[in-house]
């Protein structure tokens, strides 16, 4: 089971390193089996328990004090292990790690670590927009600490255990990662190969392609040489070094102001588009405001015909409700009726059984006769009653048939005209429809020239802070306009699908409206604040421009010195290369070489006496100073080397780094402590040591000038 461990600066790329490695098929690591921990989780609480920053307790050569873990600790590494035990080749990347790289070390003797570096400029060209409009000499020193630091660190637990380590320039290792990864495959112990063939590298990151950021980016590291120096010593050590090309070269000022100059006409260019683009929403308001009248007033009609439909309804209803009336009262009648008839038939019927029975009685049948006879005319006056109710009745359904014909036609004239209005409205939508596509259209359009207007002013940010806040209000606006257009889009989409909720919508429409109408006044105020703006950097440009011929000279300075220490690192890497060579034929029969040559000859007694010599030479009471510092140096080197007498180290040529120690004895503070150890032993050194020294110094400054 192989285990890697990706570790570089968090700035650096290494994560992109880490997605190449996955690739290639090295899988996640997974969270541990007991506290679900993932390694960065183990890592962030190891560093909590310290109780200290990550770059706090730098060591005498600038690198990060490694943190001393407990036992108590060691159990989350293991849970660790088990929960990776079934997989053959499995790793992580963790920028926290550069304090743990011992710790991880001891825990397991087959973690391989892939240490990552990239150059100082990556500080300040991947910084995020916000922190570079707030830059200053104090946070940039800081930033720069802190990246020289964190390399420094990786670049001293290489020299101490390359066998188990892999140094690749982030860059170079996106380039070509077919060289890194068979580099990584011959550290592995398993037999399970990486696809080093099939890997493609992702998309690289953000770059100074910028003449113009390249010029500035150039200009400010060249007051910080310490991190160049320490580049240079990662780019001589490591496995896979960048590949230095002629268009590495710094930029010239005419080159950063082309450079400008064609941002100001892209910016010129954008603020025409977003004018344009502001045109034609505001002509689409117009013309959607101009339906949306015309469909207020269509409503208003159909408001009013149903109405007129509500009232008609009503009114028939009334009229039907006149009629039942009438049928109950004609019903009424006709079972009265009925019921005279009943009485007559038995009256009738009575009759004729008294004249059966008694004849005798004919004064009492005459009484019954005009009985009979009143009764008759009582129910032929009921007759005549009915029958003129009869009469009104039919008079009454002749008026309601007539009215339910009018009704009838009022309703289907009613009809065509909602009808009609259906078709006005269908047609409408429609048109909205074809509105709500131009709004799409010129949505991603704004989108797309949100972005290139984003990537503008990511440049231009870092050149003037002032330009980028302008910049980015007008983004801002931007985003606000398409964010207006969407909430317009979902509006009229939702106007579409619930009629019953137009009162609603038609109050969003108007608040929507409102809201890009400002939003235009405002982007119309912004252009022409940017504009200003723009002709201030203008001024500034030309400025500029008159400044740049002074910096032709030291450019022209610069480019030789590059090319002097482009050569010194060829032979510093053809010199290592060979060194390598031996060592790897050494390697079979000789014990491991130690380490540390390069420190070993700074605590010789001519480095030290140099070192102070150059430490007080700054001032006149440092001069005055030198001879008891150089005296009270003498004396703690001579009881230091008392004290450790009985050590018996093996000779500098045998040092891994043997190389190292040649090139700390080239130092100025070397080989001034070696001039004056050698002329202080007879009274004639001593007068010709100032000399001697002067000699020396020149001698440096001649080696060190092209």
């Amino acid at each position: 089971m192989d285990k890697i461990l990706i570790v570089g600066h968090p700035q650096s790329g290494h994560d992109t390193i880490a997605h190449m490695a996955t690739a290639a098929g090295m899988a996640p690591a997974r969270p541990s089996r007991r506290e679900g921990l993932r390694p960065d989780e183990i890592g962030s609480a190891l560093c909590r328990a310290d109780a200290r920053t990550l770059l706090e307790a730098p060591e005498a050569d600038g690198a990060l004090r490694q943190l001393d873990i407990g036992p108590v600790w060691q159990g989350l590494a293991l849970d660790l292990m088990l929960g990776n035990i079934d997989q053959p080749v499995w790793g992580w990347s963790d920028p926290q790690s550069v304090v743990l790289l011992d710790y991880w070390r001891t825990i397991d003797p087959d973690l391989t670590f892939v240490l990552v570096y990239d150059a100082p400029d990556s500080v300040l060209v991947d910084m995020p927009a916000a922190q570079a409009t707030q830059l200053s000499p104090d946070r940039l020193r800081r930033l720069l600490h802190n990246w020289s630091a964190f390399n420094a660190t990786l670049l001293r637990f290489f020299l101490r255990h390359p066998g188990r380590c892999l140094l690749v320039q982030s860059r170079q290792a996106r380039h070509a990662p077919q060289s890194w990864l068979q580099q990584l495959q011959g550290r592995l112990h398993g037999t399970t190969p990486l696809q080093t063939e099939a890997t493609v590298p992702p998309p690289d990151r953000l770059q100074a392609t910028d003449p113009a950021l390249t010029f500035l980016t150039a200009a400010l590291l060249r007051e910080h040489p310490d991190c160049q120096h320490l580049y240079e010593a990662l780019q001589a050590c490591a496995n896979l070094p960048e590949a230095g090309t002629a268009a590495d070269a710094p930029p010239t000022p005419l080159a950063a102001w082309l450079a400008l100059a064609g941002q100001h006409q892209d910016r010129l260019e954008l603020g025409r588009h977003l004018a344009e683009q502001a045109h034609r929403i505001d002509t689409l308001g117009q013309g959607l405001a101009h339906r949306d009248t015309l469909l207020q007033q269509q409503r208003q009609q159909a408001r009013q015909l149903e109405t007129q439909a509500q009232a008609s309804q009503q009114e028939q209803a009334r009229l039907s409700g006149q009629i039942d009336h009438l049928h109950r009262a004609l019903d009424t009648q006709v079972q009265e009726r009925q019921q005279l008839t009943t009485q007559v038939q038995s009256l009738t019927e009575a009759l004729q059984r008294i004249e059966c029975v008694a004849s005798g009685h004919q004064a009492h049948a005459t009484r019954l006769d005009l009985q009979l006879r009143q009764q008759s005319q009582t129910l032929s006056g009921r007759e005549e009653a009915l029958q003129a109710a009869q009469a009104r009745i039919g008079a009454l359904q002749a008026d309601q048939a007539q009215q339910a014909q009018a009704h009838q036609q009022d309703q289907e004239r009613l009809i065509g005209q909602i009808h009609q209005i259906q078709l006005n409205l269908e047609a409408h939508y429609l048109q909205r429809q074809q509105l709500n596509a131009e709004v799409v259209a010129l949505k991603s359009e704004l989108q797309r020239t949100g972005d290139l207007a984003a990537e503008r002013q990511s440049q231009i940010t870092r050149l003037n802070q002032q330009l980028d806040q302008h910049t980015r209000r007008l983004a801002d606006q931007a985003s606000e306009l398409d964010m207006a257009a969407t909430r317009l889009a979902q509006w009229q989409e939702s106007q579409t699908r619930q009629e019953q909720e137009q009162i609603r919508q038609e109050a969003a429409r108007k608040a929507t409206e409102e809201r890009i109408t400002r939003l235009i006044q405002k982007g119309d105020r912004l252009q022409a604040q940017m504009q200003a703006q723009k002709d201030r950097h203008h001024a500034r440009l030309q400025e500029a421009t008159a400044a740049s011929a002074a910096l032709a000279q030291e450019n022209t300075r610069l480019v030789a010195q590059i090319h002097r220490v482009q050569q010194e690192l060829e032979r510093h890497f053809l010199d290592l290369q060979s060194l390598r060579q031996a060592q790897a034929r050494a390697a079979a029969a000789v014990p491991p070489a130690p380490v540390g040559a390069a420190e070993r000859v700074r605590s010789h007694l001519s480095y030290r006496l140099g070192a102070t010599m150059i430490q007080h030479s700054g001032s006149v009471t440092g001069w005055l100073s030198m001879p008891y510092a150089l005296l009270r140096t003498t004396h703690q080197y001579r009881s230091e080397h008392r004290a450790r007498a009985a050590v018996k180290l093996p000779p500098l040529h045998r040092y891994r780094d043997a190389q190292e120690a040649e090139r700390v004895k080239r130092h100025l503070s070397y080989r001034l402590g070696q001039t004056l150890v050698r002329h202080a032993s007879t009274p004639l050194g001593w007068i010709s040591l100032p000399f001697a020294l002067q000699r020396e110094v020149k001698d440096f400054r001649l080696q060190r000038q092209p």
